[in-house]
């Protein structure tokens, strides 16, 4: 039952999500959130790790 139920929610989360990408707007600013977060991603490990290590 509970199968039956999620497969209508499924397909309207991916075609809300098809339309969200879809949007312009929405993936410029996914594009400039990714461009600002990832370097601080990618840095603060790392940074993390040789605080640990000294």
């Amino acid at each position: 039952m509970a199968q039956i139920g999620l497969k209508p929610y499924r397909l309207l989360t991916v075609h809300l999500r098809s339309k969200i990408l879809q949007s312009r707007v929405v993936r410029l600013f996914v594009l400039s959130l990714s461009l600002t977060i990832y370097p601080v991603y990618r840095v603060y490990p790392v940074r993390f790790i040789f605080q640990r290590t000294v």
